[in-house]
C-alpha cells in the first residue's frame, strides 16, 4: 500500500468520525445575553451564476451577516470543519450543514471555537471587535475554501469554496456597502485557516486599495516542513506528508492557489511542484497580505488525526509529539519570524498546547507569559497588531 493510499484511507475514516461528532455537538461556549445572532443571506441567482458559487451537493451558497451601519470596519470569518478526502466521506458530508445549505439555520448560533467569538457584538466579551460589521461564511464545500468546480464532477460533488468567497464579497458590495470599507480582517479556523492562507491575497485584491487589510489564519498551518506519519516516524522513514497531501487535494479540488506562489514556481521551471502552494509552509513566503498566525504548537488534529499518532503515553509517541513541536517551531522561524515576516509586520500567537482550536477564543484562552511575567491574551495582541 502506497503512502498516499494509506493516508487517504485513514484520513477519510477520520473525516467520517469528525462528521458524526460535528452533527451531534451543540455550539461551543456560552454567549452573553447581549449577543445578537447573525442573519442568513442567500446568494442571489444572478451572483451564483456569475461566480459559480455552490455547496458540495450543488445547493445554493449563503452566509451570515450582522451589519453595523455606523462602522466601515469588517471581520470576515471562514468556518472550518475537516475536508473531503474520498467520495464516501464527501457523500456523508452532504447530509449535513458541512456539505449542503439545505441544513442552514436562519440565524447563526454563538460559538467561541477557533476564535469565532470575534463575531460577538457584546463589548464586555469582545472589546476590540464588537462594533465591526460581522460576516460568517459557512463551510459547505469540503475543499479548504480552494475549490473551483463550475459544475458537479462525475461523483456528484461540487468543490467551489473559492468561488463562494468571491460570491459573498460580490453580495456584500452590492447590498452592504462593503466597497466603502476602511478596515477588513479575514479570519478562519482549521480548514478555514487553510482557506485564509490561500485566499488572503485574493480577498485583499477585492477590498478598496485604501483599506487596511489583514488576515489571521487559526490552526491553518498544514503542514510544518518535513512531518511524516507516525508509522514512518517509528520506522525511521523520512517521507514527508506535505507533497503527498497537497498534490492529491489540489488536483481533486481544482484548487485556486496564491498567484505569486504559482508565478514563482513557473519562473523557476518548477510547475510540477505548484501543488505546494496549498501548503502553509510553502505558500507563506509568497503571501503579500499581512498575516497574524494563530497556531497551537502541538496541533492535536495534525498529530493524532492526520499523522495518526496513537493517543498512548509511550516513548515513541512522546518522541513523535516532541518532533512535531520542534518542526512547528521551526516553521514559525521560517515564516512569521523570518526577515520577510518581520518586514511585513506579521504577528504570531502560538501557545504550546496539545489542542487544535478549542482553546482559541476572544473571551479568554491560554495566555502566553512574557519573560517579565506578564500574561498576553489573543484578543489583546490581535487588536494591538
Amino acid at each position: 500500500e502506497s503512502v498516499l493510499e494509506r493516508w487517504k484511507n485513514s484520513a477519510s475514516q477520520q473525516q467520517l468520525r469528525l462528521l458524526k461528532r460535528t452533527e451531534e455537538l451543540p455550539a461551543v461556549g456560552e454567549s452573553s445575553s447581549k449577543y445578537t445572532p447573525l442573519d442568513l443571506v442567500m446568494v442571489p441567482a444572478s451572483v451564483r451564476e456569475q461566480y459559480f458559487s455552490s455547496c458540495l451537493d450543488g445547493s445554493d451558497f449563503g452566509f451570515y451577516v450582522r451589519r453595523n451601519n455606523a462602522s466601515d470596519k469588517w471581520v470576515l470569518f471562514l468556518e472550518g470543519g475537516g475536508l473531503c478526502v474520498e467520495p464516501i466521506d464527501c457523500w456523508q458530508r452532504m447530509k449535513g450543514h458541512l456539505g449542503s445549505s439545505k441544513n442552514f439555520s436562519k440565524q447563526l448560533s454563538y460559538s467561541s471555537d477557533g476564535g469565532q467569538d470575534i463575531l460577538d457584538n457584546d463589548a464586555s466579551a469582545n472589546p476590540y471587535f464588537f462594533d465591526y460589521n460581522h460576516v460568517f461564511l459557512p463551510y459547505c464545500s469540503g475543499d479548504t475554501w480552494t475549490g473551483t468546480h463550475k459544475q458537479k464532477n462525475f461523483e456528484g460533488l461540487t468543490f467551489a469554496g473559492h468561488f463562494n468567497i468571491q460570491a459573498a464579497i460580490a453580495v456584500l458590495n452590492q447590498a452592504y456597502s462593503f466597497r466603502t470599507s476602511t478596515h477588513v480582517l479575514l479570519m478562519g479556523a482549521s480548514a478555514g485557516g487553510i482557506g485564509t492562507f490561500n485566499n488572503a491575497d485574493f480577498v485583499r485584491a477585492a477590498v478598496p486599495s485604501s483599506a487596511v487589510f489583514k488576515a489571521a489564519p487559526v490552526a491553518g498551518l498544514y503542514f510544518p516542513a518535513g512531518v511524516v506519519e507516525f508509522v514512518e516516524f517509528a520506522l525511521h522513514i523520512e517521507y514527508p506528508i506535505n507533497d503527498v497531501a497537497s498534490l492529491y487535494l489540489t488536483d481533486w479540488f481544482h484548487s485556486a492557489l496564491d498567484m505569486s506562489c504559482l508565478s514563482y514556481y513557473a519562473e523557476h521551471n518548477l510547475t510540477h511542484l505548484t501543488h505546494r502552494c496549498w501548503d502553509g509552509h510553502w505558500n507563506y513566503p509568497h503571501i503579500q497580505s499581512s498575516l497574524f498566525v494563530v497556531e497551537n504548537r502541538f496541533d492535536e488534529n495534525q498529530i493524532h488525526e492526520i499523522l495518526l499518532c496513537p493517543k498512548k503515553d509511550t516513548n515513541e509517541t512522546k518522541a513523535f509529539i516532541e518532533d512535531f513541536g520542534t518542526r512547528m517551531a521551526g516553521g514559525f522561524l521560517s515564516t512569521v519570524l523570518s526577515p520577510l515576516g518581520k518586514a511585513k509586520g506579521d504577528g504570531i500567537f502560538a501557545p504550546s498546547c496539545l489542542v487544535h482550536t478549542q482553546n482559541i477564543c476572544m473571551q479568554g484562552g491560554p495566555p502566553i507569559t512574557s519573560p517579565g511575567g506578564k500574561d498576553a491574551y489573543l484578543r489583546t495582541v490581535l487588536h494591538q497588531w
